[in-house]
């Protein structure tokens, strides 16, 4: 039985950042990619490696939306990649307005795009419209996501760090 055969749900592509922290105490967290999502589950993009059984808290970002999903999963399969590992990830006890969210985002992928108005659909004798920009490398997108993911939580931490530095240096001037 293939992987594809096992799934009970559709997946959906998704590209989004997720906050990844092992239940267990000696895990730390980590930031990985969302590849693709579905009612039962998630697959990651990520640099550090999960063992397969290993649970862990998920805080999901969803585009658009400034509230993650959060929820728990487990790891029930993992590749190790050139660029790091690939894993597959089964959500475990997901409460009711997760599920909820987690649904309408599959559902919004799944739905069909809307007919292209008629001045942009081929006339006779005309030229036919300009075909959609497509990404012909998958693995490039994800990585320039990840890049870009990587330079806005160094801004942050550079960001906090000034302020923090700011703060230090006014409570020394005002002693």
């Amino acid at each position: 039985m293939t992987t594809e055969e096992k799934r009970k749900s559709t997946r959906v592509g998704l590209i989004s950042a997720v906050q990844v922290q092992p239940v267990a105490p000696e895990g730390s967290s980590s930031i990985a990619w969302g590849a693709d999502l579905s009612e039962g589950g998630i697959e990651l993009l990520a640099i550090n490696p999960l063992k397969v059984g290993e649970e862990v808290s998920l805080q999901i970002s969803v585009p658009g939306s400034d509230m993650p999903i959060s929820v728990k999963g487990r790891v029930v399969w993992a590749q190790p990649t050139h660029a790091g590992h690939r894993i597959g990830m089964q959500f475990q006890d997901v409460e009711a307005l997760a599920q909820a969210r987690i649904l309408q985002l599959v559902t919004d992928r799944l739905a069909p795009l809307p007919a292209p108005p008629a001045s942009l659909r081929k006339q006779e004798g005309g030229a036919p419209p300009a075909k959609p920009l497509r990404a012909r490398k998958p693995w490039l997108t994800i990585l320039l996501a990840v890049v870009a993911l990587a330079l806005l939580l160094q801004n942050t931490g550079l960001r906090r760090s000034l302020q923090e530095l700011k703060t230090t240096v006014a409570a020394l001037q005002s002693k």
